[in-house]
């Protein structure tokens, strides 16, 4: 069995005992699962090496080398060592995360935390603990939405290994979740949780077909796959934000609650009743498929609007720079404490860096 080095076991250790003078309990006994997921992870290019590696570990890893140096050479972001280790977990995901918002607005409730500042979602390696929060902001009279995340960026204090449940996933989601990670490496702006968000997933989009595409051409069956797969993605975001639109114009018409709680519902009801009857119209795959029977309320709408809202901006970005990915890469990692609002300051990085 593989053990962590010394130098990593003093780090955690020192976070161990550091932790609980500014973070309480939670940090603590979340920091914990990240300790013992990291501290076992084993070096992809030792797992490599293990003649009892099965064969498709060993192609699900070199796929993650792949897409890890295509990240850092073709796309410009962070070299380090994220995704150079494998965990293996029986979960099938990794984190619970808990988001809330007001029942009749989209106002969603943040926590903050020393040092990274605030966010509208809170994560829990322990289930139990994902669905006590819950319970709580509920009996407060929040909308609450727990959704599964398969990984997450530690933004530099520890090194992101993969998990063994990630073999399960086609090429276009495991490219496109390394590189929206190693986004969030490259930038990170201290409460801007939307901004970093939605660079994070454009460029793990755009990102993720280009590497493909790079890999296998514009005819091959993996790349139709993935177009098929974006295609489905702004699909969904868009209906997302129709059914975000029309609930919006609920809340502000200045009904009494009984009367926009019935209209609600019945707006949630009617998106679920078209997207089950429309499906095969609306979608060229199946990753969408339980959407009708999906948990939906302002806290899921929320926090997907967190990662999508403006993803029209980044794509109007990525068009005015002739499609040059490496480019964003290089002006979104120029940003470091920006005043105002951060779209306009990644704009105004990109101009300075076009050639006239």
């Amino acid at each position: 069995m593989d053990r962590p080095s010394h130098r990593a076991l003093a780090r955690n250790l020192f976070i161990l005992l550091t932790l609980p003078l500014f973070s309480g309990c939670y940090l603590l006994r979340q920091g914990a699962y990240v300790i013992r997921y990291t501290s076992r992870a084993r070096p992809i290019e030792r797992v490599l090496g293990d003649p009892s590696t099965p064969d498709s570990t060993r192609r699900f890893l070199a796929l993650v080398n792949d897409i890890r140096q295509f990240a850092r050479d073709s796309l410009g972001l962070k070299r380090n060592d994220n995704y150079t280790k494998y965990t293996r977990t029986d979960r099938n995901h990794l984190v619970d995360v808990v988001s809330a918002s007001q029942r009749f607005s989209f106002t969603q409730h943040r926590w903050s935390f020393p040092f990274f500042g605030s966010f509208p979602y809170k994560g829990y390696f322990d289930s139990s603990g994902a669905r006590k929060e819950a319970r709580k902001l509920e009996a407060r009279g929040y909308d609450v939405h727990i959704g599964r995340v398969d990984a997450f960026s530690t933004l530099g204090f520890f090194s992101d290994p993969v998990y063994s449940f990630m073999q399960r996933f086609p090429v276009y989601d495991i490219a496109q979740l390394i590189i929206h990670e190693q986004t969030h490496a490259t930038v990170y702006l201290k409460n801007q949780t939307r901004f970093n968000e939605e660079l994070a997933t454009f460029l793990g989009n755009a990102g993720a077909l280009a590497f493909i595409r790079s890999r296998c051409g514009d005819t091959a069956a993996a790349y139709r796959d993935a177009l098929d797969a974006q295609a489905d993605f702004e699909t969904y975001r868009r209906l997302v934000r129709e059914l975000h639109d029309r609930l919006d114009s609920v809340y502000r018409s200045g009904a009494d609650t009984a009367a926009m709680a019935y209209r609600k519902d019945s707006v949630i009801a009617a998106f679920k009743g078209a997207v089950n009857d429309g499906y095969d119209t609306l979608f060229r795959t199946r990753r969408f498929s339980g959407l009708h029977r999906a948990t939906i309320n302002n806290a899921s709408i929320a926090i997907q609007m967190t990662y999508t809202q403006d993803l029209a901006f980044y794509e109007e970005l990525y068009e005015r720079c002739g499609r040059d990915l490496p480019l964003m890469v290089t002006a979104a990692a120029a940003l470091k404490r920006v005043n105002g609002d951060p779209r306009a300051a990644l704009a105004e990085a990109l101009r300075r860096l076009q050639p006239p």
